[in-house]
């Protein structure tokens, strides 16, 4: 499924760029299919039946034009639901998403001062994420399709990237005298969190 999740923005762009239905019907096809991976996975009869109709819907759409209005949803869909998962967990009485994953990786309690670094850092990946789907908006209603493709397919990936090491090489500065994983260990820490465990 990796696969597909990497195929999925270049094949909008090259629908796009190529203005072929044919790929627009592809791109939102594999979009539905992604979507329902995990079912598909474990063989639900419901998942199979919603792909064959919402292959034929999806196909209709592309013949009628309508297909760009449909990948205009997923960036501001992805990036509108990390906001609300990143800042609903700054409620009072519930953990910091930052907070709860560096305890899980650390393996113990934070310090104060990683506890409060943490909580700050939850709010700027929420407030990123909302500027992140903010401009996608922009884009989509102001720009071409095609820089619009290219930031939401590719740019705006890279930003989250560099904002991430970025982040990763200033916490030493930020919080000094705390001791910090290096960002290999950091990465399978991540990898190994599960949030479903947050409160």
């Amino acid at each position: 499924m990796r696969a597909l999740w990497l195929a999925y923005p270049v094949l909008v762009h090259a629908a796009i760029v190529t203005e072929s239905r044919g790929l627009y019907a592809a791109a939102l096809i594999l979009l539905l299919v992604m979507s329902l991976s995990g079912a598909l996975l474990r063989r639900r009869l419901w998942a199979m039946a919603a792909i064959a109709a919402g292959s034929a819907a999806l196909i209709w759409v592309s013949v009628s034009g309508l297909a760009i209005y449909f990948l205009y949803l997923p960036p501001v869909l992805i990036n509108g639901f990390l906001c609300v998962f990143f800042a609903q967990s700054l409620a009072r009485g519930r953990t910091p998403v930052i907070s709860f994953m560096a305890r899980q990786i650390r393996g113990e309690d934070l310090p104060p001062p990683l506890l409060r670094y943490t909580h700050k850092l939850t709010a700027f990946w929420a407030l990123f994420f909302a500027a992140m789907g903010l401009i996608s908006i922009v884009l989509a209603i102001w720009a071409s399709n095609e820089v619009w493709s290219l930031f939401t397919n590719f740019i705006s990936y890279l930003i989250v990237a560099a904002v991430f090491i970025l982040e990763f090489g200033l916490r030493r500065l930020i919080v000094p005298g705390e001791e910090h994983t290096s960002i290999r260990n950091y990465l399978r820490g991540l990898a190994r969190t599960d949030v479903r465990g947050l409160r």
